[in-house]
């Protein structure tokens, strides 16, 4: 038999489980199988198709490629290019993180709960499935009042182990998110304001020299800062300016993640001029339907809860800054979808859906904000014990694939 040539056939006229009939451009025919094909791939000069044909999965994977490719054969690179692009792109643009959480105070008085290193690796090792573009890993800063002083909650031997393991599952750890956690403003009164700033400005400092070799771009140096910061009180602005530039010098990308859109529109202008990245804490509710709730309605929710109006402040005054979604989700409760940051329900709202609430809030984020113009989307809570549903949302979005 002659040696078989794709560019000689124009199209693919039958499928009988892993055989194929090819038909040529002067109307005869062969019979061929996908092994045949994908053996021609080592022969063919062109890497494009050499790929496309090895991770070919069935008959109908080779007559797509094959139909696909032969109508041009002579801009076969072009086509090639075009072609891989499409089988393989996922449907959701924006890059998708997920917050880590490794640790947390647990009140004022210096008790603390840190996740246990097996844990933290089991976890790592079901988010390593997930199609994940990367993790952030939120770092507390939390108060001591027996001391007077702040503390940083997870310690950076905890911290840098934490990378390792990620990049051992060659998981991206895409930034330090600070947090003031459990901290109320009589604290920082008891502080003053002054000691306040060079006590956090020292931990951060302290903190992203010790991550630097780790090569993680951004540095969230204040999450919703306005729950103990007025930033209307031009007094607190230049020790502000003063930690974010700070971390800057270091050599990370800064930003503040604001505590929703009033909180984002209440930023002085020279704060967000000073980050490179404008962040937003976003959590649409979308009503107290339960299991009623649509797709439709968790979309129009989140389309309606104010994103376009601060996309639309960034673009106006700060046009070639990217826009972050810096937290996002909700538990497995259908009482989550009317109040997604909460975490703290009532026992008789605790009612576990198997994931069907986070695989709809998912979906309803992946569709509404894809066309937007936003670089990243960041999912604030826990993904422990992720139920099929939310699997192969994950699977369909992030994914890609033929």
């Amino acid at each position: 038999m002659a040696e078989l040539k794709i560019s000689d056939y124009i199209d693919v006229d039958s499928i009988d489980g892993t055989e194929l009939i090819l038909v040529s451009k002067d109307g005869s025919y062969r019979k061929t199988t996908i092994e045949e094909i994908r053996n021609l791939a080592s022969d063919i000069a062109n890497t494009a198709l050499a790929d496309l044909l090895n991770k070919a999965a069935s008959a109908h994977d080779v007559k797509n490629i094959l139909n696909a490719i032969n109508n041009n054969f002579e801009n076969l690179n072009a086509q090639l290019s075009d072609l891989t692009n499409k089988v393989y792109e996922r449907k959701f643009n924006p890059k998708f993180m997920h917050t880590l959480h490794i640790g947390q105070p647990q009140d004022n008085l210096g008790n603390i709960w840190i996740e246990d290193n097996e844990t933290t690796q089991s976890y790592l090792n079901g988010l390593s499935n997930m199609h994940l573009d990367g993790l952030n890993i939120c770092v507390n800063i939390a108060y001591n009042k027996n001391i007077s002083s702040l503390y940083q909650v997870e310690s950076n031997e905890k911290i840098i182990d934490t990378i390792n393991k990620c990049n051992i599952l060659n998981i991206k750890v895409n930034c330090i998110k600070c947090h003031l956690s459990k901290i109320k403003i009589s604290d920082i009164d008891s502080m003053t304001y002054s000691t306040f700033f060079s006590t956090y400005k020292s931990i951060l400092i302290s903190l992203a020299n010790n991550l630097h070799l780790y090569n993680i771009p951004y540095f969230i140096v204040f999450n919703e800062y306005n729950l103990v910061y007025n930033y209307l009180n031009t007094a607190n602005l230049s020790p502000t300016l003063d930690i974010i530039n700070s971390i800057k010098a270091i050599g990370y990308k800064t930003g503040i993640s604001p505590g929703g859109i009033n909180d984002a529109f209440s930023i002085s202008d020279s704060i967000l001029e000073a980050c490179d990245i404008m962040c937003l804490n976003y959590y649409p509710s979308v009503g107290n339907k339960g299991s009623l709730t649509t797709l439709r309605e968790v979309e129009e929710a989140i389309v309606s809860g104010g994103i376009n109006e601060f996309i639309n402040m960034v673009k106006l005054k700060f046009p070639n800054k990217p826009i972050i979604i810096s937290e996002t989700g909700l538990m497995d409760y259908w009482k989550s979808l009317e109040f997604p940051s909460w975490y703290n329900f009532e026992e008789s709202d605790k009612i576990k859906t198997n994931g069907k609430v986070i695989s709809l809030y998912l979906q309803g984020l992946f569709n509404a904000l894809n066309d937007l113009d936003i670089s990243e989307v960041w999912w604030w809570f826990n993904l422990y014990n992720s139920y099929e549903s939310v699997i192969n949302t994950f699977d369909e979005y992030l994914k890609g694939g033929m």
